[in-house]
């Protein structure tokens, strides 16, 4: 009996995944008097699904009993980052962390404080962005509470709450001298995987939290945001010469997003990135993935990329996509490579309740190298912590970046990290076998 079921992803800390339960059951599982020994039965289950999909096959042990728990066989694999098992309150932990948390505010970013506190940015979805508030309005008054003598950080605070909690806000339009009032109510929002924001009249700027399936809208995921979020770059500029995507701390998602992503940007067939992958205990898969559509208006565009050594798994894929067909102008980085994290992984929960992951596969760039442990070198241009913005703006234009640009772009990087902390919505994709 078996349940074949694929889902690929990557975890929260830039493991690129593929979900597979498959069982090609050796050892009758359905046999009641194979439950009675619950170590067993964990030691069994883990070592068969290692020994079937394991990329390191060769170092699962041969006996699974020599081990006095699965922890301590799954150790001797040598994989530390790829395969683990978790006992049931890990695994719960683990499942908790893969749910796609949500804003719980009116979904309103500020910036200054002058007369009021001004709209920087308003979440797609939020109360907020329901009621029409818009970037450019200005915050009057929260609940009564006059918001020109407050600082950011109490601004924000009246922005949030418990679901349902009622705010009173009065604002002045971008467009209008008159007062507003809009009775809200803080709500949960889906945050956005991605934000994009002008940085001059030629200079576009993509920032990443993610590479995800489950994001804004109905049926919408980060390879929509980022259409999107380009398509009104270029539509509100016509002079925009140069994209710069920024994937630094970028260490979630799914890679199939970041293979879209890259297609978009390079010519139709052109081949992405190469996988090796487990399928059986006797076959290995070598594939090379290839682009399939590029659209002609972003062609002609200059790709800058922003990264660090937090910058792992999908966004370590698209980068080497990338770079690998020479569409990369230029990489600013403050380290030497980054992280460096390209298995494929498999996860299963285990008929004790409990989580096993193992390593199933490999991403190799088009020119044969593993992408896990050696990450990508952006090069030679690298900068300090925290610079490689600016001095990208610089060395593009010849200008410094404006500093309330650069102020917005920092809050906007700040929320989104605070508020995205998650690696995805899986939904359904971590079930018990079915033996």
């Amino acid at each position: 009996m078996a349940l074949i079921k694929k889902i690929r992803l990557m975890l929260g800390y830039g493991v690129l995944v593929s979900f597979m339960l498959s069982l090609s059951c050796v050892i009758d599982l359905t046999d009641p008097s194979y439950y009675d020994n619950l170590l067993n039965r964990e030691l069994e289950y883990c070592h068969l699904l290692l020994k079937t999909y394991s990329i390191y096959k060769k170092n699962v042990p041969f006996d699974p009993y020599q081990y006095p728990t699965p922890q301590e066989m799954t150790k001797k694999v040598g994989d530390t980052l790829g395969t683990y098992y978790r006992d049931s309150t890990q695994a719960q932990e683990l499942l908790n962390s893969l749910q796609r948390k949500k804003g719980l505010s009116l979904g309103i970013e500020i910036d200054s404080i002058q007369k009021g506190a001004f709209v920087a940015h308003v979440y797609p979805e939020s109360p907020a962005h329901v009621s029409s508030v818009e970037h450019g309005d200005t915050l009057i008054s929260i609940n009564d509470t006059l918001l020109n003598a407050l600082t950011t950080q109490q601004v924000k605070a009246l922005l949030s709450g418990s679901e349902n909690d009622n705010k009173r806000v009065v604002l002045i339009k971008k467009d209008s001298t008159k007062l507003d009032t809009l009775d809200l109510a803080c709500a949960s929002f889906t945050i956005p995987s991605l934000f994009a924001h002008p940085l001059g009249d030629s200079v576009g700027y993509v920032y990443f939290t993610g590479f995800l399936e489950d994001t804004v809208g109905n049926n919408s995921s980060t390879y929509d945001e980022f259409i999107e979020a380009v398509d009104r770059l270029l539509k509100n500029s016509d002079t925009i010469t140069t994209l710069i995507v920024d994937l630094r701390n970028t260490f979630t998602g799914y890679y199939n997003q970041a293979e879209k992503m890259a297609g978009v940007l390079l010519p139709k067939e052109s081949p992405l990135i190469i996988r090796h992958e487990r399928l059986s205990d006797s076959v290995v898969q070598v594939d090379t993935v290839k682009s399939d559509t590029l659209r002609p208006k972003y062609a002609d565009k200059k790709i800058v990329v922003l990264m660090n050594d937090s910058t792992a798994g999908a966004a370590e894929l698209f980068i080497s996509a990338l770079k690998e067909n020479n569409r990369i102008f230029k990489m600013y980085s403050s380290a030497v490579q980054s992280f460096g994290l390209g298995t494929i992984q498999a996860h299963s929960i285990t008929p004790g309740n409990n989580l096993l992951s193992l390593s199933c596969g490999l991403l190799y760039s088009i020119s044969g190298q593993s992408i896990n442990k050696n990450g990508i070198s952006p090069g030679s241009i690298l900068t300090l912590h925290g610079d490689e913005l600016s001095l990208a703006f610089s060395e593009i234009t010849g200008k410094n970046l404006n500093k309330t640009i650069e102020s917005r772009i920092n809050s906007l990087q700040k929320s989104h990290q605070i508020l995205a902390q998650r690696p995805m919505f899986i939904k359904k994709s971590i079930q018990k076998p079915v033996l």
